[in-house]
């Protein structure tokens, strides 16, 4: 999971039939009484071959039915209970041979004896029947048609006496027989057409009964083709005349899937999160998920226990990093609806809304056009699904892309509640792990369950380590995600004091030369600023029935105050000034004290870097900075600005290009009021126009407005 490891260990659900009524969760007891009961009685007395058919569909407990009959009649002294899986053999002649084998144990030396004879003779067929009779005669064709003719005749007569014999062996030995046959799905048609003749014709033993497991339509499907028109049809009238005793499994009732779900599935999930640790999601709430969205999917609990493996591989590693109730639907989708998976997974950008990152045109479409866009994706995945699933899979496809299907959604609520939605935590449904670029919630959990003991220093080390792994942006949220949860960890002012200080520090501030740098495209100094303004209020406050934002002026200022009061200044300060001074709303409340700590800044920012470089913050820093330097201290403002101006070194082309651009008055009208025009003109009129390549949008333009206005007040 990225840099980081869970402890949680996978919990498998074995997927084997059980093998007595002890452990039968299904409700399956009442039907393998009756069956038990059944061939009991049969055993009372002698009777001919016997067939019962156990029908069911895959994972509705057929093989632990026969199993749990078997354990009811194995203890019955005069009865033998035998099983045979027929599709372990690779050809007819292996089954049938083995069939007989198997037949062989637990019977009288008598019996035995007759059925070694007997089998042989059954399971080789007629080429082998004719190598054993008249060995070579099987491979001459047209030598002696009397000779085969009379070796055929005497084998047939022979298997008719010692089949006879072997009855009375069965009969004499005071045994009964069970039979039990399993897993017929798995064979092809023409393995399916030698068992059941060999059951019909072969082996119709007295004493005999035969319980035979599979799902009645597939083997129907297989068989029928050999018969009559070919159909499905055909094959349910074959197995007529073989089952005498068809017995339909009913469907498993709701509340013991409910049971299985409880003891086995939603167990392994306690047990998973018992292990410690944040989740967005209570098991309560997966619970009611599953139950209102889920449940009404499964029929069998082989079903379950699929869908219960599933997410035993998936949880371990990512159960602290999602939203459970969005997992939990997703691995149903898979499970049921693999196509609808499939188109989610495969549009992360149009779900998430970041559609707009790889296409700017999409942010240009009318609301409407963007509406009717997510419209026709979820129709898409609509008009796949199986229509007897239709009514359960949309309502799953509706809660988890709920947040999708609205024209506007909170990308900061659905990332604080781990949507699948979320632009952040989408990839982490996909990919059963956290991706390397992005910080798991697990080494969150351990931040934020700690933040408050941390120091300022602290604090810096880790955001800059983030901010290196991962970049700023994820920095960025992992802030805002500790914000949003300050109620419930007891974030105070001063905690988020330390978090605006930690930010103010970062290695990335020492590189900034620009206030506007689109190579880094980083700027703290909003992220400060936001923080100030939305985050520190009054703490009294908080929690109260009808609570109200009530800024907390004096920590807004402190931690103005202290970022700035560094003894290592860089740009960045000056850039951190400008902004909040600018842009934050808490400024305009606290402006008369802000201002001499802005003013105070300048000086020492002159005192220890000179004059020059301030004048080379460029546009947005100079017009707000200045502006307040001129505002608290003018006759110091004007004796350093105006000598600066004069001096020869100072490039003041270069100045004014940076200041005034693409000729807007606006900027000209500005930059008069901080700086004295007649020295600036005296001192760039004589420019050649020619060597400046924008001159006309900024020294041209200057000395045109300057002369405008001097022939105007003249």
């Amino acid at each position: 999971m990225g840099n980081n490891s869970t402890n949680a260990t996978k919990i498998i659900i074995e997927d084997s039939p059980i093998n007595n009524l002890s452990e039968d969760l299904l409700g399956r007891e009442r039907i393998v009484k009756s069956i038990s009961e059944t061939i009991k009685y049969k055993s009372e007395t002698v009777h001919p071959c016997y067939t019962i058919g156990i029908y069911g569909k895959w994972g509705e407990g057929k093989t632990s039915v026969l199993n749990m009959v078997k354990g009811e009649l194995e203890k019955e002294e005069n009865i033998n209970v035998v099983e045979f899986n027929p599709w372990l053999f690779k050809d007819q002649e292996s089954f049938l041979l083995d069939f007989f084998k198997a037949f062989e144990r637990g019977n009288s030396k008598e019996v035995v004896e007759k059925i070694k004879q007997y089998g042989p003779l059954v399971s080789l067929g007629i080429s082998g029947l004719l190598n054993i009779a008249m060995p070579g005669l099987g491979n001459i064709v047209g030598k002696s048609l009397k000779k085969i003719t009379n070796a055929v005749s005497k084998i047939d007569i022979d298997i008719r006496q010692l089949k006879k014999e072997l009855n009375e062996s069965i009969r004499l030995s005071g045994k009964h027989l069970l039979i039990l046959i399993d897993d017929v799905d798995r064979l092809d048609k023409e393995e399916l057409h030698a068992l059941f003749k060999l059951i019909r014709q072969n082996a119709d033993f007295v004493n005999t009964t035969y319980l035979i497991a599979m799902d009645v339509d597939m083997v129907a499907k297989s068989i029928g083709q050999r018969f009559e028109s070919g159909d499905e049809q055909s094959g349910r009238h074959f197995l007529e005349k073989i089952i005498q005793v068809p017995i339909y499994l009913p469907k498993i009732q709701r509340m013991y899937l409910q049971r299985f779900c409880e003891s086995h599935l939603f167990f392994s999930l306690e047990t998973l999160l018992s292990q410690g640790g944040r989740t967005t999601t209570s098991i309560e709430t997966v619970k009611e998920t599953f139950y209102n969205y889920l449940f009404p999917l499964f029929s069998t609990v082989r079903e379950i226990i699929l869908y219960a493996n599933a997410l035993s591989f998936t949880l371990p590693s990512i159960y602290r990093e999602v939203n459970l109730s969005d997992l939990f639907l997703l691995e149903a989708l898979k499970l049921f609806q693999l196509d609808a998976y499939e188109q989610i997974k495969n549009n992360k950008h149009l779900i998430t809304g970041t559609i707009s990152k790889i296409s700017s045109n999409y942010l240009l479409d009318f609301p409407e056009k963007r509406q009717a866009r997510k419209d026709t994706f979820l129709e898409s995945i609509r008009k796949k699904i199986n229509s007897r699933q239709f009514i359960f899979i949309d309502k799953i496809i509706n809660e988890i892309l709920y947040p999708f299907s609205l024209e506007t959604y909170d990308q900061v609520k659905l990332g604080n509640e781990k949507r699948l939605c979320s632009d952040f935590y989408f990839d982490k449904y996909f990919l059963y792990a956290v991706p390397n670029d992005i910080l798991s919630d697990v080494e969150y959990d351990e931040l934020i369950e700690t933040i408050s003991v941390k120091d300022e220093n602290d604090l810096t080390n880790i955001f800059d380590s983030y901010h290196k792994r991962y970049g700023y942006k994820q920095l960025q949220r992992i802030i805002s995600q500790m914000l949003y949860m300050r109620y419930s960890y007891n974030i105070d002012n001063d905690c988020i004091g330390k978090i605006c200080m930690a930010l103010s520090r970062l290695s990335i501030n020492k590189e900034r030369k620009e206030y506007i740098d689109f190579r880094l495209g980083v700027y703290p100094e909003f992220t400060i600023c936001d923080i100030i303004d939305r985050y520190i209020i009054d703490m009294d406050n908080m929690g109260t029935t009808y609570e109200r934002v009530i800024p907390n002026r004096d920590k807004q200022l402190d931690i103005f105050s202290k970022i700035l009061s560094t003894e290592k200044l860089e740009p960045f300060h000056l850039f951190f000034a400008t902004h909040f001074c600018d842009k934050s709303s808490t400024y305009y409340a606290i402006s008369n004290k802000t201002d001499k700590i802005v003013h105070g800044l300048i000086i020492r920012y002159i005192e220890k870097r000179g004059i020059k470089q301030i004048f080379e913050l460029g546009q947005t820093p100079i017009t707000v900075l200045f502006k307040i330097w001129r505002g608290v201290a003018p006759e110091e403002y004007h004796q350093k600005i105006d000598t600066y101006l004069t001096e020869e070194d100072f490039n003041i082309v270069s100045f004014v290009r940076r200041m005034i651009t693409r000729a807007e008055p606006e900027s000209y009208d500005k930059f008069c009021k901080l700086f004295d025009k007649n020295t600036v003109f005296n001192r760039i009129k004589d420019v050649d126009a020619n060597s400046i390549p924008d001159y006309y949008n900024s020294v041209g333009f200057f000395i045109e407005r300057y002369n405008s206005k001097e022939d105007a007040s003249k």
